[in-house]
């Protein structure tokens, strides 16, 4: 693979050049560095360089002749945009602003010029051609996640090349004098076990939901970051307003060899701030994954981008790739369709996006096709010929209904590839929809359109979105989408032992083409009942499911049990009309159970899970939803659950996960023989075959 030269910094030998750079670093830097949080360095043009002004950062140029200021015609200007450990931040977004009264030597006023933002590429890297200056100064304003907002000082106009280096939050934090918090570790390398100078450690608040315990599936970037020492430790300095909210947070590692991980190192923040942070992190060494990508005609995929958002990491679920790091895990592909990313473990690959030039929608490779493929043993990892694309042009048919403004559509393709099993295969688009309704997406890979709920939902329309759309290799399909009102869809969750309606409970709603086959769980509405256990909300005739919380404050629902449950949820059909109120749901009082598991030798089935099932007349064991949720067997054999009371466990499994590899697992069950009732023991022949899918 080709290196990417990176923009090394030079003086340009001028004297005026040399004196106004001196003058720029004895009258700047302070000011850089603690309260811009910001460096520079770059190559002056000889044209304009001035003399310095050493009372200021930056130097006035030196007037023409007239004495007048010669105004800067488009001047090419590039650069990299880099942390402190040197790494290119990819993302960080640039504006060029210009001293508005150039007469005025102390002015300090800004004008904005029309241009729209530069963004950085994956290496941290810009170019272009800035707008016509009409000023003697300019200063960048620049923006990337997880750092320091910030305004250069003054620059000269006719500099043209630049090395600027961020702070993130809690470096400028702790250079401004703000408090900040501590919290320490260690990284080691997983094969030798040494400990991994120079790594890079960063804490990432994380996002999961409250009332599932579920990882959000995009989370911030880092509020701090750290590099290990030569022991490998590290002190991460956390600003003390960020340390004082109950976050869950995780933290971190990587080096230049290594896949970036986290595990073991999540949990509460204020618990890693009082106990401190004692378990190390382990990084696995890789030698990067190589991908090859073809058209459908066999042709090398040149300069097309090629991202893994997220891996699996060492007997540990994905995680996605902090997003201060996603440079880490991308890549473009040569004139052969060829890219490597060197942080990357091929067997770890979770999901991956492919950007084709040209292609109005990327291609998403998610996790289910994953399960189902494994990399090669050599170069190339894996080789795909990408699916044919063709077009989806539409309208939304609003009728006399005025439609908001504003509108985007986010328009997927359920697609397959050459040679690669028919899951997983995704091109998506975002796509604005014009003043006429009609909107247009090009290079759409060919397969079934699904398109989201777009409308907003604090006004009265809905969409009612057609199904069975395909869009076919080389032709144009075109669409129309009804606007009409929606149904108001009321409800209420009722408690059956009080009757009284049941408050706080958090559900999802999911409707429109999310609801019908194939189900998935896209876009689904959150609602939430009131004080009375009521709900409503506004959706297009149709399907609808509900997906009903397990248990909610000693309450379960029973609808996984019932004759409407589907594969998501409770389905129920919303007739057309203004009204609909759907039947009343009961949730039952839940019941505690406890008991002990051992195997058959009398040792406690620690490191295991246990569920627990209920006796359904006419139905198979294997087809029964278990009433006992997984909970995990201690060291001394004891577990605690509850069940909801109309459905008490009958039979018992327990399921033990093993790693045959370190990126794959096997979960092995086993029926557990109640061995007594009171109290509740049960016994596991773990010697026997583990079941089978459909025991």
């Amino acid at each position: 693979m080709r290196q990417r030269s990176s923009i090394g910094s030079h003086v340009n030998r001028h004297p005026h050049c040399q004196q106004s750079m001196l003058g720029w670093w004895k009258a700047g830097l302070a000011s850089l560095v603690i309260v811009a949080a910001i460096t520079s360095e770059w190559t002056l043009a000889k044209s304009q360089a001035g003399p310095a002004d050493s009372s200021r950062a930056g130097a006035q140029p030196e007037p023409a002749a007239g004495g007048q200021i010669e105004a800067a015609s488009h001047m090419r200007i590039s650069g990299t945009v880099r942390d402190l450990a040197g790494d290119g931040i990819p993302n960080a977004k640039l504006k060029v602003v210009a001293r508005a009264d150039s007469n005025t030597p102390d002015s300090e006023t800004r004008e904005n010029l029309p241009s729209d933002p530069v963004v950085t590429n994956v290496n941290g890297e810009f170019s272009f051609d800035a707008p016509p200056i009409e000023s003697d100064l300019f200063v960048f304003a620049i923006n990337a996640v997880g750092f320091e907002t910030n305004w250069t000082e003054w620059i000269p106009v006719g500099t043209t090349k630049f090395r600027i280096v961020l702070k993130s939050h809690s470096e400028a934090d702790e250079e401004k004098g703000m408090p900040v918090e501590t919290i320490s570790g260690q990284v080691f390398d997983r094969v030798t076990k040494r400990p991994i100078p120079g790594a890079l450690v960063g804490l990432q608040i994380v996002d999961v939901d409250a009332r599932s315990g579920i990882y959000a599936k995009k989370c911030g970037p880092f509020v701090a970051t750290a590099i290990t020492d030569d022991d490998g430790q590290y002190r991460i300095e956390v600003p003390s307003a960020i340390a004082k909210r109950n976050s869950f947070v995780a933290i971190w590692a990587h080096g230049k060899t290594y896949q970036p991980s986290r595990e073991n190192s999540s949990g509460d923040l204020q618990r890693f701030e009082q106990t401190g942070f004692e378990s190390p992190i382990w990084l696995t060494p890789c030698e990067g994954g190589t991908i090859c990508l073809a058209d459908a005609a066999g042709n090398p995929v040149a300069n097309a981008k090629v991202k893994v958002p997220s891996q699996k990491l060492h007997e540990s679920v994905p995680f996605l790739t902090p997003v201060d790091w996603t440079h880490l895990v991308s890549g473009t592909t040569d004139d052969d369709g060829f890219v490597t990313l060197m942080n990357v473990i091929p067997v770890a690959i979770n999901e991956v996006e492919i950007q084709v030039p040209g292609h109005d929608a990327p291609i998403w490779l998610d996790s289910n096709l994953f399960l189902n493929i494994r990399p090669a043993a050599d170069v190339p990892h894996f080789e795909w010929s990408l699916p044919d694309t063709g077009e989806l042009k539409g309208r939304l048919v609003a009728g006399r209904e005025v439609l908001p403004k504003n509108l985007f559509l986010e328009i997927s393709t359920n697609s397959k590839m050459q040679n690669v099993p028919e899951v997983g295969i995704h091109s998506v688009a975002r796509v604005k929809v014009d003043e006429d309704g009609c909107f247009r997406v090009q290079n759409l890979a060919e397969g079934l359109v699904f398109i989201k709920p777009f409308l907003p939902m604090n006004q009265p329309l809905r969409a009612q979105i057609p199904v069975n759309i395909h869009v076919f290799a080389g032709k144009t399909t075109t669409i129309e989408i009804p606007i009409e009102n929606g149904v108001h869809v009321r409800g209420q969750i009722i408690q059956s032992d009080t009757g009284k309606g049941h408050p706080g409970v958090h559900f999802q709603m999911i409707y429109g083409q999310s609801a019908r086959p194939p189900m998935d769980l896209e876009s689904p509405l959150e609602l939430k009942t009131d004080r009375h256990g009521r709900f409503e909300t506004l959706v297009p005739p149709g399907p609808i499911v509900l997906r009903l919380p397990w248990t909610a404050d000693d309450y379960s629902s029973q609808e996984w049990w019932s004759d409407r449950i589907d594969r998501y949820g409770s389905v129920f059909e919303v007739p057309a009309g203004d009204e609909y109120e759907l039947e009343e749901i009961e949730f039952v009082p839940t019941e505690k159970v406890s008991g002990k598991v051992f195997d058959m030798g009398g040792k406690p089935m620690s490191e295991c899970t246990i569920y627990g099932y209920p006796d359904i007349p006419g139905k198979e064991r294997w087809l029964i939803m278990n009433s006992v949720a997984g909970v995990s067997i201690d060291t001394e054999g004891q577990f605690d659950g509850r069940y909801p009371s109309t459905y008490p466990p009958k039979f018992w499994k327990v399921s033990h996960r093993r790693w045959p590899t370190p990126t794959e697992f096997v979960d092995e069950k086993w029926y557990a023989e109640i061995e007594s009732e009171d109290p509740l023991v049960l016994k596991v022949d773990t010697k026997s075959p583990p079941l089978g899918p459909f025991e």
